[in-house]
């Protein structure tokens, strides 16, 4: 661990040798909100919702980007296709229902006239219909819950329709790029939007990926590494409840630099730039910046902001994205919950763990079903589906710790009493998250996979509630922790890794946000009539640390 405080750092910044100056150098979660990467940590076409997608470039160059859209349960892609931003762009989209049960589909909005708002290019091109997510990767088991081996394998449309979003900057289409001079293709003016607000030829980028084309062939023409510069937002829309709640992508910084010399043999998948083919799944997150030490020893660096200090810590575990993980690691996250009666209030929290695919995947999925399963790479504890034979085996999940306030300083510490209901097999004095982006309910007993309704606000039918009791704690705050030491002892809980240095960081990687609802059904008008006045906030996740130096 290499520390410094902001003053520290800034000082060293402005001397040019160290600290701010060389953050991009390593991976960081932008406190200004723009990035390489951004993480939306939610979508969801459940319960009458929508949610619309906004991504912007902020700089004047033309952006290659990747989307992909990845379901809740075990972060399998539903659909995934690149995305070509003019300078200055701006490239929305929604996902909605494709039927009342059926899939999700993503469609582009358009104008008064039915013509396309949405003039961006992306590859394949999106039909004026949009396109259907699909199920074809679904076919691995995701988490269940005790033995049902049964539920290893559910390949269903309707898991679908929630989980969350990564875009990911691939690189940066320049034509003084091109080795022998010029622009002969002409991909960087394709892109760009005319007078109009048209790009000049969405086709010739298409051709570009098709058989025969120059980027099927060489993807890294005209094509230079990824700068930052974007950001983007989410927001959940229910039309006919009359309500809209949006949140700000989570950025990351200095997550890729290109090709460090002499390194091709140890890292074959260090590439000038991370443009690959539409529907390719790389880039991921295991893409994250790699920072040569000396001669071909590679390591990933992170930068975390812990209140007033910067810590600086290096990672080179093979097949996971630890500097990733990093920034996002937490040991406890806060938020507020209101589900007053009087206004039909209602609260839920998104916990979503952007990683944690990569550290939960045993390496025969067959054999692991009917055998069990040993344990995920630490921060995690047990791997995807099946029992794991342990205290409280249930395959994916982890333990938590939960507690909550009202607003008058009174506690209700649960930790031996039933927090999630209905209360789960294995451990029901202890509660657990399973999936990679799950929903958190507040006195909404009958909702979750254990049991009867999808969640109240959200829809989700892969929720875990917890049980206040609304006549003492209709409102207050609440927080779950992560660390080994707040999940109790004797769970076998994982919960931190070590970095290079030695640096241990406990907790697990997370974001999300609490959506608050209210509806008020006793307003009318001059005329007697009923008004309708719902009201939705949003409101991201804070968060506390745990970062042990060596």
């Amino acid at each position: 661990m290499k520390r410094s405080t902001l003053t520290t750092a800034v000082a060293a910044g402005v001397a040019g040798v160290a600290g701010i100056a060389n953050i991009s150098s390593a991976v960081n979660l932008n406190p200004d909100g723009l990035g390489q990467v951004l993480i939306y940590p939610f979508y969801t076409v459940n319960g009458g919702n929508d949610t619309l997608i906004s991504v912007v470039n902020t700089t004047e160059e033309v952006k290659a980007v990747k989307v992909r859209f990845l379901e809740s349960k075990n972060s399998r892609e539903v659909l995934d296709f690149n995305l070509y931003l003019s300078p200055f762009d701006v490239w929305v989209a929604a996902a909605t229902s494709d039927g009342a049960d059926g899939p999700g589909r993503l469609i582009l909005p358009k104008n008064p006239d039915g013509s396309e708002a949405e003039t961006s290019c992306t590859v394949p091109p999106i039909p004026a219909a949009g396109v259907q997510f699909t199920n074809l990767l679904l076919s691995e088991r995701g988490p269940i819950v005790g033995n049902a081996l049964a539920a290893l394998i559910d390949p269903s449309l309707e898991r679908t329709r929630e989980g969350y979003v990564e875009i990911i900057e691939m690189g940066v289409v320049d034509e003084t790029a091109d080795s022998l001079g010029g622009d002969p293709e002409g991909l960087e003016d394709a892109a760009i939007h005319d007078s109009s607000g048209v790009p000049e030829d969405c086709d010739a980028l298409v051709e570009a990926w098709s058989t025969g084309g120059i980027w099927r062939d060489e993807p890294n023409f005209d094509v230079v590494a990824p700068t930052g510069g974007l950001f983007g937002g989410g927001s959940v829309v229910n039309v006919f409840g009359g309500y809209m709640a949006s949140y700000t992508a989570d950025a990351i910084g200095g997550f890729y630099l290109p090709g460090v010399a002499g390194t091709a043999a140890t890292a074959p998948d260090i590439r000038a730039t991370l443009h690959s083919e539409p529907g390719d799944t790389f880039p991921t997150l295991l893409q994250a910046n790699t920072f040569e030490l000396t001669g071909s020893n590679l390591v990933d660096r992170s930068f975390v902001f812990n209140q007033d200090v910067v810590i600086t810590s290096d990672w080179s575990r093979a097949g996971v994205p630890d500097a990733v993980s990093a920034i996002f690691m937490r040991d406890f996250i806060y938020n507020e919950y209101a589900i007053e009666s009087t206004v039909d209030g209602a609260t839920e929290w998104v916990l979503t763990f952007p990683t944690k695919r990569f550290y939960v995947v045993p390496t025969d999925p067959v054999d692991s079903a009917v055998a069990g399963f040993g344990a995920a790479v630490n921060p995690f504890t047990y791997q995807f589906g099946g029992n794991t034979g342990g205290l409280g085996g249930i395959g994916g999940c982890e333990f938590v710790d939960l507690d909550f306030f009202d607003r008058e300083e009174q506690t209700t510490f649960r930790f031996n009493e039933p927090v999630f209901s209905p209360a789960p097999p294995d451990n029901p004095n202890i509660p657990f998250l399973c999936f990679e982006a799950q929903v958190v309910t507040f006195g909404e007993p009958d909702t979750g996979f254990f049991g009867t309704n999808p969640s109240d606000i959200l829809g989700s039918p892969n929720s875990q509630n917890v049980a206040v009791e609304a006549e003492e704690f209709e409102s207050g705050w609440a927080r779950i922790g992560f660390s080994p030491d707040d999940v109790g002892e004797g769970l076998g809980s994982e919960h931190f890794m070590i970095s290079d240095d030695l640096d241990t960081y406990n907790g697990l990687p997370v974001t999300g946000f609490g959506m608050q609802l209210i509806r008020n059904n006793t307003l009318v008008d001059a005329d007697g009539n009923n008004v309708l006045s719902n009201y939705a906030g949003l409101f991201t996740h804070r968060s506390s640390r745990s970062i042990i130096g060596s």
